[in-house]
């Protein structure tokens, strides 16, 4: 199925560039920062949400008008996306020998954070209203490498420790594929200040039977035009 998905894009991407090639485009430049999660499903004791972290993207741009309402572009993106879960409120316990009884003793919370590198293909439609421009499509990610640590925050007896490392206890697919969307508005003929987001449709986790877990992230950016062809 991913390799279906794979070749699909590259044939899709090697059409739009030809296309575009073909006729009078644009080349630019993006860099954009911004903030990431990866959404967890994972079902706790405790309470548990998706942290936003920093992270970004940079790449290259090809854009066409069609007619002088809409285009077509495509990008090559570099992209840098992280992600953190933390549980919080996870009650430790010991059994009273005498009552049989559970007695809570201390808590714990525990943060779990990703760094995933990615290059990004979004191929999307634009439509220009002015010195605004709209655009939507499909992002293609291909996962270049991944890494992950852990933090727990342990109160027991009225004692606090804690106790971090490398996460190794996880696989991450080599293929992410979302919906795309964005805006742009032109502070110069070749300058843009541009927002985007990015909505992962796929499990990015590899392993069977565990929860899933899908990629968000909205950066804000510059793009700049540099040449017409």
């Amino acid at each position: 199925m991913h390799f279906k998905l794979i070749s699909l894009t590259l044939t899709f991407l090697f059409f739009s560039i030809d296309s575009l090639f073909c006729q009078n485009a644009i080349f630019g430049v993006t860099g954009n920062i911004g903030l990431s999660k990866i959404h967890h499903d994972i079902e706790s004791e405790g309470s548990n949400k998706d942290n936003l972290v920093l992270s970004g993207n940079l790449g290259v741009l090809l854009e066409k008008n069609k007619k002088p309402s809409f285009g077509f572009g495509v990008k090559l993106l570099w992209v840098s996306l992280k992600g953190e879960k933390e549980i919080s409120d996870l009650e430790l316990y010991t059994i009273n020998p005498e009552t049989l009884m559970r007695e809570v003793v201390g808590s714990r919370t525990t943060s779990t954070s990703f760094q995933s590198n990615y290059i990004g293909v979004p191929i999307y439609y634009f439509h220009n209203l002015g010195k605004l421009k709209i655009n939507a499509g499909i992002q293609s990610m291909f996962l270049l490498n991944t890494k992950s640590r852990y933090k727990d925050d342990i109160l027991f007896n009225g004692e606090a420790s804690q106790n971090e490392g490398e996460n190794t206890n996880f696989q991450f697919n080599k293929l992410d594929l979302g919906i795309t969307s964005g805006i742009s508005y032109g502070l110069t003929n070749k300058l843009h200040l541009a927002g985007s987001f990015y909505y992962g449709l796929l499990n990015v986790n590899k392993q069977s039977g565990k929860s899933k877990r899908k990629n968000r992230q909205f950066t804000l950016g510059l793009n700049y035009y540099l040449h017409s062809f």
